[in-house]
């Protein structure tokens, strides 16, 4: 992909990531209306920040590694 291309991809994420989750898919439909490709590779790229682990929350981290419900320690997560 040529460098012209990039940088407004990397444009267009970092304006739409500045926005709330929810008006995202709307600022980029205004951003690129012409451009299905480059609206397409935008929403790919804020998929795959949406699927990192840095977007989930800790505490979901720590109770998926909470010992087994018949531990004692296990009350401390309820």
């Amino acid at each position: 992909m040529e460098a012209e291309r990039w940088k407004k991809i990397e444009g267009l994420y970092q304006a739409a990531i500045a926005q709330p989750p929810e008006k995202r898919a709307e600022f980029l439909a205004q951003a690129c209306p012409a451009d299905a490709g480059l609206r397409g590779e935008v929403q790919s790229l804020l998929a795959q920040q949406a699927d990192s682990f840095l977007e989930s929350s800790p505490v979901s981290a720590i109770k998926t590694l909470s010992p087994a419900p018949s531990s004692p320690i296990s009350r401390l997560w309820s």
